[in-house]
């Protein structure tokens, strides 16, 4: 095993339950916004009425971003989900890089890692990758809880 791949594992495994429970957090907005806008507007009316009420609002826009296809729910979760979540996302990346780089700093056990061969920018690369597994599981929890 290189020593690139174990500080990205380690990285993976110290993060483990706040990645877990973000990607619960974002596979059950996802769902419950899919399964609400069902259960919330059943029929074409219904769904007419919100088009042409949050469609028009301009506050709404301003919380949720422009809304592109209400008549669908996946329009309409795209448009709740994607203006929510992504300030969720960007929580949990700030979190996830600054407790990656900065909490094993103030540990020592960067200095530790960087007394053998390698390099910072080999660890800076292996916990990038430890950031973009966690949130490729978080996308795929997304993507499950949106279908």
């Amino acid at each position: 095993m290189s020593a690139s791949s174990a500080i990205a594992r380690r990285t993976l495994h110290d993060a483990r339950v706040r990645t877990i429970a973000f990607a619960y957090l974002f596979a059950g907005v996802a769902y419950a916004n899919a399964v609400g806008y069902h259960a919330a507007y059943p029929t074409l009316a219904g769904r007419l009425a919100l088009a042409r009420t949050f469609g028009d609002n301009v506050a709404v826009r301003l919380f949720y971003g422009r809304p592109f296809d209400l008549l669908s729910a996946g329009g309409y979760a795209a448009w709740r989900i994607g203006g929510l979540l992504s300030i969720f996302a960007g929580a949990w990346g700030v979190v996830a890089a600054v407790q990656a780089l900065r909490g094993e700093a103030d540990a020592g056990r960067t200095e530790l890692v960087l007394a053998s061969p390698v390099s910072r920018s080999e660890l800076f690369g292996a916990v990038l990758v430890a950031i973009g597994a966690g949130t490729a599981l978080i996308w795929l929890t997304t993507f499950a809880g949106l279908l």
